[in-house]
């Protein structure tokens, strides 16, 4: 071993840097790992408020349904009129 490597570890176990880094990447581990519960968690929540939403807008589509059947109007169920390409200009069939 050279006298370059030998200084540099004999400093490295002065300063104890091999613990340091060992606490580190402890430290970082554990907010690593609450930083990804926290965003699994922000993801479930946000996940579980688009399903209500969802559901809310099917609850409201349907009781407008049954009001429009009630009341005999049409009903829009959201399905858009075939476009006929026999009403186009013969050249832009």
């Amino acid at each position: 071993m050279c006298a370059d490597a030998r200084v540099a570890i004999r400093q490295v176990a002065e300063m104890h840097l091999d613990e340091r880094l060992e606490k580190s990447r402890e430290v970082l581990g554990k907010q690593l790992a609450v930083g990804q519960q926290k965003v699994s968690s922000a993801y479930n929540r946000l996940w579980a408020e688009m399903e209500a939403m969802r559901e809310a807008q099917r609850k409201r589509a349907e009781e407008a349904r049954l009001q429009a059947e009630k009341e005999g109007r049409p009903i829009d169920d959201g399905k858009k009129c075939e476009f006929h390409t026999s009403l186009l200009p013969s050249g832009q069939r």
